[in-house]
């Protein structure tokens, strides 16, 4: 489809391993809106995690592994389109920024007179220039294309329950790319999800893997999933519409929808709608988008919100009194849209557009309209049902039954699912990853375990249930197994800088000390015994015998919203833990984990509060070895530069309060930690003790680099008079109860350290 905002199971089932040990391991899935049984028993359907979000990212995007070997590339979702293709070493013309090294194309060359080379040049102009060889150009609404020539090469994939795929498709080997009017993202191509027959399903359903369906969930908190087949749902408790087909092209209901304001109709009729996730927004022709917008500044009228003029996030905006922060707090202004879509001669089905399916939150903390007008940019008639619009419902294409169907669904939670089934065998594994050894308490007695660890948290107690056969009767106990760090070596902590390196006594250098791995071993250090015979007489002496129990460690106080057992189970959990705290400087928002609640010896109370955000500062590299802070007036000229470095790599520079945010998740390991300090063991001003590189970028001939602080960025706020959360000054920040606050939250996160060290030592590998 031409691109508006154009972006760019694996539950492997270990076969005869696991189903021989399938006792011991039990996965107890949570409902989810009725269907999350028939996600567990999928069995011809391909299932692709999504990332993404419509703001501020602009795009969802899949990731699939291409060649041999397969190596993984970041598709772009767009079922508005139908060819699949990577920006390609060809050599290369003009390529764009990309998160992966070019794709090297296979001689596998699609020649000319290939049923699928005819297929993509029907109804273009487009012509071979020599017969070996199938050239292809895809242009796209906002002036991006691509051109490139096609090849075929092994794309590997998984069931749901395990099997894998490595089917022969055809892709594009795109040698000259040219970004579109919007800003260019951070993708290696495009992944062609159309009805027609080049596009990636059409190949999989032509070679028998799955049937002609395809469908996926955008949750609004972002993620989500793609897939590929008619397991994940029930077609029952879909709403569908018939699929046209004169406009064979794209997916688009046979009969034109009619448009509802607050369920009432607009007298719009007829209109032609095409649901396209190439597309972020949603676009209305000019006549639909202008009835929209003036029943809903009519609607507004009277309300606290003002157009916001000075934003130009999205064409239209308005401002509070105060920034918003999420939808929940502006959606009871504005009315739910609906198309409603004939599916016979009586019988209409309604896709809904709530308001939070239709407006976003800028970065100024304005509420925008996520509708566009799409007739301004070459749409002419034509309706397109962007991401915006498709968020948490599970959108069906059918091309077997030639329908388009829609369903609520918590995409997070799907998503959330998706992501559990794939650590199943990770879980599994790990519970074989040690073992132990009991001895028979008595010389009379046998004893024996009836089941296997499921090892989820290596810090915590796990248990173990056993038997004790004597001649007289049989007794039954359950064991507590927790993990036994070795005395001698106390908490896990950070080993200094050797001091080897003599060039730099301030610059930042990587950290020579590795964490302190505990010894592993396994102990028995608190039990729970279930008699079930009423004859324990002669086993009471016996069971002494079997481990001496000490008491477990104290568990160290949670964060706030939690509330856990003398063994760390958690009984409770709140949702409420979040906060947000307004920089008077610049009156922008910080969101904020609430991790301590406690109140001060002055009777105030207080918060020990951190970002939900990654924080990040920049540094500018002096030399080879050298590192330096970066005042604030020239921070200011690096952001651009920053944000484009961290959009690569799926982060997004957040204009926050108090501090420069960074949202969105990255990995590291130990080679990625920096200590700052000189090589005598002194902090240097300006540079935390210890920071984790996230990405590097160069402006200018210099050299700069985003980290964030090893250890948490913690604020303490307090509230006013007015009952405003306020920032804590220096004379609350010597308060005792501040002082324990912060104490607790340390050795808090000494415990997950030390979790993380244990874990690493028994799994091999840092998680």
């Amino acid at each position: 489809m031409e691109k508006m905002n154009v972006r760019f199971m694996i539950v492997l089932m270990v076969m005869s391993l696991v189903l021989g040990f399938s006792s011991a391991v039990d996965f107890r899935w949570r409902k989810t809106a009725g269907f999350s049984d028939r996600f567990t028993r999928a069995v011809s359907s391909v299932v692709f995690p999504v990332h993404g979000n419509v703001y501020p990212l602009g795009y969802y995007n899949v990731t699939i592994n291409i060649g041999q070997p397969p190596r993984p590339y970041y598709l772009d979702l767009d079922t508005g389109s139908d060819l699949t293709w990577l920006q390609c070493d060809a050599p290369c013309v003009r390529c764009l920024e990309a998160p992966h090294p070019l794709y090297q194309p296979s001689s596998d060359l699609i020649p000319c007179n290939d049923p699928l080379c005819k297929a993509l040049h029907l109804n273009s102009n487009q012509r071979c220039e020599t017969p070996e060889q199938c050239d292809y150009e895809v242009e796209y609404a906002d002036g991006g294309s691509s051109l490139g020539v096609l090849v075929r090469d092994v794309f590997s994939m998984n069931y749901t329950q395990g099997l894998r795929l490595t089917p022969r498709l055809a892709l594009g080997c795109g040698y000259d790319q040219i970004p579109g009017a919007s800003s260019h993202h951070p993708l290696d191509g495009v992944l062609g999800l159309g009805r027609g027959k080049v596009s990636i399903l059409s190949q999989l359903h032509s070679q028998g893997y799955v049937k002609n369906v395809i469908g996926h969930c955008l949750s609004s908190l972002g993620g989500g999933i793609l897939f590929f087949g008619d397991d994940l749902y029930d077609s029952s408790r879909v709403s569908w519409t018939p699929m046209s087909r004169e406009y064979s092209k794209h997916y688009s209901p046979a009969m034109g929808g009619e448009l509802l304001f607050g369920g009432r109709t607009t007298g719009l009729k007829n209109l032609l709608t095409v649901f396209d996730s190439g597309s972020s927004y949603t676009y209305f022709n000019s006549k639909a988008y202008q009835a929209v917008t003036y029943l809903l500044k009519r609607e507004l009228s009277g309300k606290p919100l003002k157009e916001a003029r000075d934003d130009h996030t999205l064409p239209l905006c308005w401002q509070g009194r105060r920034p918003f922060m999420s939808i929940e707090e502006v959606k009871k202004y504005f009315k739910p849209l609906a198309l409603s879509f004939k599916t016979g001669w009586r019988s209409k089905t309604l896709f809904e557009i709530p308001p939070e399916a239709y407006l976003i939150i800028s970065m100024k903390g304005n509420v925008c309209l996520g509708i566009l007008n799409g007739t301004e940019i070459g749409l002419q008639n034509l309706n397109l049902i962007g991401d915006i619009s498709m968020q948490d419902q599970m959108i069906i294409y059918d091309n077997e039954k030639q329908s388009i169907g829609w369903m609520p669904v918590d995409c997070d939670e799907l998503a959330s699912l998706k992501a559990a089934q794939e650590t199943q065998v990770s879980h599994f594994l790990s519970s074989m990853a040690f073992s132990y050894s009991l001895t028979s308490p008595s010389p009379n007695s046998t004893l024996s375990y009836s089941s296997t660890h499921q090892f989820l948290n290596p810090s915590s107690s796990f248990p173990v249930s056993l038997s004790v056969s004597s001649p007289k009767n049989t007794r039954h106990l359950r064991l507590l197994i927790t993990s036994a760090l070795n005395p001698q070596t106390g908490q896990p902590t950070k080993k200094a800088s050797t001091g080897s390196d003599k060039s730099s006594t301030n610059k930042k250098r990587k950290k020579k000390g590795k964490i302190a791995k505990p010894v592993e071993d396994w102990e028995l250090r608190d039990s729970e015994a279930a008699f079930e015979e009423d004859d324990d007489a002669d086993y009471s002496s016996s069971s002494s015998s079997l481990a001496t129990f000490n008491s477990p460690p104290t568990i160290p106080k949670p964060p706030a919203g939690f509330v856990i057992n003398e063994t760390g189970r958690v009984l409770m959990a709140s949702k409420k833990r979040i906060t947000t705290v307004i920089d008077p400087t610049n009156n922008s928002p910080l969101d904020c984990v609430i991790r301590r609640v406690f109140t001060s010896s002055k009777g105030e109370d207080c918060m020990l509060l951190c970002p939900v955000d990654t924080p990040v500062q920049i540094l500018k590299s002096t030399n080879i070895d050298g590192w330096s802070a970066v005042s604030d007036e020239e921070v200011e000229s690096l952001l651009p530069a920053a944000a484009y470095a961290l959009a690569k790599i799926h982060m997004h520079l957040v204009h926050s309060g108090f501090c420069y945010t960074a949202r969105g998740g990255f990995c590291y390991t130990e080679d990625n930690v920096f200590d700052f300090r000189t090589d005598d063991g002194q902090d240097v001003e300006g540079l935390p003790t210890e920071g984790v590189e996230i990405t590097c970028f160069h402006l200018d001939g210099s050299h700069y680099m985003v980290y964030t602080p090893s250890d948490p960025l913690l604020f303490v706020a307090a509230k006013d008079q007015n009952g405003l959360l306020q920032i804590a000054d220096d004379e609350l920040l010597d308060d005792p109860a501040v002082i324990s606050a912060i104490d607790e939250e340390t050795e808090f996160n000494a415990l997950v350290e030390e979790e993380a060290a244990l874990l690493e030592s028994l799994l091999g590998e840092r998680i």
